[in-house]
């Protein structure tokens, strides 16, 4: 799981890294709120540079695996 509260602890390239290593469809990005600043947060998920792919499968395409949520 990437959550928010990953950006105050770890740089971007360990969690590239970490992203790499166990795979983009094993990742569900998470707010942690109230902790973090959502928004902040998000700005900084999305500046990693990763794959649009990557992208989506960790913003939500696995959280609508996991919860068995279909495309309408």
């Amino acid at each position: 799981r990437l959550t928010a509260g990953s950006f105050a602890l770890l740089r971007p390239v360990i969690q590239n890294e970490l992203i790499q290593m166990y795979g983009a469809e094993r990742m569900v990005f998470g707010t942690d709120f109230p902790m973090w600043n959502v928004a902040e947060e998000l700005d900084k998920f999305l500046s990693l540079g990763l794959k649009d792919e990557e992208y989506e499968l960790i913003s939500h395409k696995n959280a609508e695996k996991i919860l068995k949520i279909e495309e309408v």
